[in-house]
């Protein structure tokens, strides 16, 4: 049938138990005009359902992959702007994710490292596809979910699809200013749970 948007399958199956991966998901078909995702698909672990609504977090989950859908983390064009894959430190250098990086910092106690700080802890789906949790907290699209907070989804995460070359409506993204902790990030992979592309 003609797709004129994106269509977005969703499944519920068997992961990996109880409390490890929550999720995960990409996309099939892009469209050869803009290399932006026609076709994609999430899959919910189905052990972890029971939990994640318990906790009222499912719909954060299910943006968090339908981002990964559009190509957060997953597409050519975020490769294309990613530096330093696989390494110790990568970021990403999409300019208007840059900006907004820019902006969501505390006056008080500006970010000094390379911006925008990809993941770098994780396995595959997990590293240099989301935003580094010891430097981004809680934000929706880090590669753990914390649960018992907020997960905002920031201008960040808005930012780096309009890199990607979609329109972005940034009325829509949630308050979000990086964590006043840069003297004492963790080490370490995050003790939240952990969604996978």
């Amino acid at each position: 049938e003609p797709i004129d948007d994106i269509v977005i399958f969703a499944g519920i199956r068997p992961i990996d138990g109880v409390r490890n991966i929550l999720a995960q998901a990409g996309p099939c078909l892009v469209r050869a005009s803009s290399g932006l995702t026609l076709l994609g698909v999430m899959i919910f672990d189905s052990s972890d359902l029971d939990l994640l609504e318990a906790r009222g977090g499912l719909g954060e989950v299910a943006t968090h992959e339908m981002a990964h859908v559009l190509g957060l983390g997953t597409l050519g064009p975020w490769d294309q702007l990613l530096v330093g894959a696989g390494g110790t430190d990568p970021y990403f250098t999409g300019s208007a994710t840059r900006q907004a990086f820019a902006a969501s910092q505390s006056p008080a106690s500006p970010f000094t490292g390379n911006s925008v700080p990809v993941e770098n802890t994780g396995g595959a789906g997990t590293r240099d596809g989301h935003w580094r949790e010891s430097v981004f907290g809680s934000e929706l699209m880090t590669g753990f979910y914390d649960s018992g907070v907020a997960n905002p989804l920031s201008a960040v995460s808005a930012a780096s699809l309009r890199d990607l070359g979609y329109v972005v409506d940034d009325s829509r993204t949630e308050a979000f200013t990086l964590p006043l902790r840069l003297g004492a990030w963790r080490a370490g992979p995050p003790t939240g749970l952990q969604l996978v592309e």
